[in-house]
């Protein structure tokens, strides 16, 4: 009689045990997310000219081990100010994007997606605390989110998973650019 009375007890600790397990939250069982507060974004053509279609070359920075494999580009685009009249968005992801309009200053945007495992901190949604822990990079200059280097505006979507950066660089469309406008 002792032997089962025994043999109930561990089995009711067993269960007890596996009741409780139950009541952990599956999250802690799942393989951890990476907060991303790096962006390093290189490569953007910045000389638009009125009389051709826009190259969209910018690329995350591939020698920069803080962000490779950790995001993608989803779209670029020049967006024209607000002050423009009949000006179109120019997006990389048009099939027949229109040319940049003479005369209209420009606003650069790029669309990020982070990878799976991968968020973009919300530390990027604080463009006013001087940066902190994060850092956005555009072209080999870290962002001033202080507003004395360029005017610019970063989003982070609510689940985190795409980030898009705005920045106003005054770009005129003349009709008259070089070829090595690019950094």
């Amino acid at each position: 009689m002792r032997k089962s009375n025994l043999k109930t007890r561990l089995m009711a600790v067993l269960l007890t045990l596996c009741m409780a397990l139950t009541f952990m939250p599956t999250t802690s069982f799942a393989e951890g997310t990476n907060e991303i507060t790096t962006v390093d974004i290189g490569n953007v053509w910045k000389n638009l000219d009125a009389t051709k279609p826009v190259a969209f070359t910018a690329e995350v920075n591939p020698n920069n081990s803080e962000c490779t494999g950790k995001m993608e580009i989803a779209e670029e685009q020049w967006i024209p100010d607000d002050d423009a009249v009949n000006a179109s968005a120019i997006k990389s992801t048009d099939v027949n994007a229109p040319t940049p309009q003479a005369g209209v200053c420009y606003w650069y945007s790029v669309t990020l997606t982070a990878s799976e495992n991968y968020i973009f901190s919300d530390s990027f949604r604080n463009e006013n605390d001087g940066l902190g822990s994060v850092h956005a990079i555009y072209d080999g200059t870290e962002f001033a989110f202080n507003g004395t280097d360029y005017m610019q505006k970063i989003t982070v979507s609510d689940d985190k998973k795409t980030l898009t950066i705005s920045t106003l660089f005054g770009v005129v469309a003349d009709g008259d650019s070089s070829e090595d406008d690019y950094v």
